[in-house]
């Protein structure tokens, strides 16, 4: 952590920046189901929403919306559901352009 805060390569300006993470813990989402009167679904929702009316979430570079946003999970198929299917109808379409990565190597 104390890398990436004291990177050369880090902005606080978002008008600068090249690549944005999206911190959705959808696999801890997804196990934890029900939590503060909220569903898996719901905050699937919220994060739909957020990133719909986010004004970073724009084309830019000749490239689609959110092509230079960046989200991890650590879940492949959790439950015979896949991410596609975890994310939802409207959250995983708008992230189809995302970078996606894995915290770990498949088994």
């Amino acid at each position: 952590r104390s890398l990436l805060v004291s990177s050369d390569a880090r902005t606080r300006d978002p008008t600068l920046a090249t690549l944005f993470y999206v911190p959705l813990w959808e696999v801890v989402s997804f196990r934890v189901g029900r939590c503060e009167n909220t569903t898996h679904r719901d905050r699937m929702r919220a994060a739909w929403s957020a990133l719909r009316v986010s004004p970073y979430w724009k084309p830019r570079r000749g490239r689609p919306a959110g092509a230079d946003h960046l989200l991890a999970s650590t879940g492949c198929v959790e439950d015979n559901l896949k991410l596609s299917q975890r994310l939802g109808n409207l959250l995983g379409p708008l992230l189809i352009p995302t970078i996606f990565g894995r915290d770990r190597a498949y088994s």
